[in-house]
């Protein structure tokens, strides 16, 4: 089986994080000019992402679904029922390990045993690499204990879970864009496809000059 994207969705994902963060630079350098403080401003560029990413998926018949994990944070859940997957899209770094308790297991934990059934020495096998990986936020953001019965559906809905990583460099560049299988508990992370190479074909681009601004945020 191959559990890489088609071209065509990774180009369109690719090109949705770069517009939302093209987006999201711009409107940061306004709010600058226009309050007289704007630094929580920094916590919206996760939105713009998922929004612009959502906007290009559509249009190849990718839905998408708002969810919540804790008390004020939302993030979309994007569905490809043509190949019966789900994916999130994340910011990627280094983040603490914490054990969950029962009560309240984080939201990646539990979208991961959506993989229960992939077969990962296959995987392994395609791509030559099985990476440990930590994700920014993967242990810090709980969810109420009524989410269950809908991670119960995704589970029962669903047979590959996919997280889609970006990760920005000291000078506020793209400087990483995965896709990215998690096993199941989020014990490993398998580095699926490395998509950072599609960002010089994207129409979509970020100059040093426009990053200017944001740098030592």
């Amino acid at each position: 089986m191959n559990y890489k994207f088609s071209p065509e969705l990774s180009q369109a994902i690719v090109d949705g994080i770069l517009k939302g963060y093209r987006h999201y630079i711009h409107e940061r350098e306004q709010k600058k000019r226009e309050m007289l403080i704007s630094t929580g401003y920094a916590w919206v560029k996760g939105n713009h992402i998922e929004d612009a990413v959502a906007q290009e998926c559509r249009k190849l018949g990718i839905q998408f679904e708002f969810s919540k994990a804790g008390y004020a944070w939302g993030y979309l859940k994007f569905e490809n029922k043509a190949t019966n997957s789900l994916f999130i899209i994340k910011s990627g770094g280094p983040s603490p390990q914490s054990s969950p308790s029962r009560k309240e297991e984080h939201y990646l934990v539990e979208l991961s045993k959506i993989n229960r059934h992939i077969d990962w020495q296959q995987l392994e096998q395609m791509n030559e690499v099985g990476e440990q990986l930590m994700l920014e936020d993967v242990t810090s953001q709980n969810f109420e204990q009524l989410s269950f019965g809908e991670f119960d559906f995704l589970k029962q809905t669903f047979d590959q879970f996919y997280i889609v990583s970006y990760e920005m460099d000291e000078t506020k560049l793209l400087s990483k864009i995965q896709l990215l299988m998690p096993t199941p508990d989020m014990k490993k992370v398998h580095l699926v496809e490395d998509w950072l190479p599609l960002a010089f074909h994207s129409s979509y681009h970020i100059t040093e000059i426009e990053v200017e601004g944001i740098r030592g945020e």
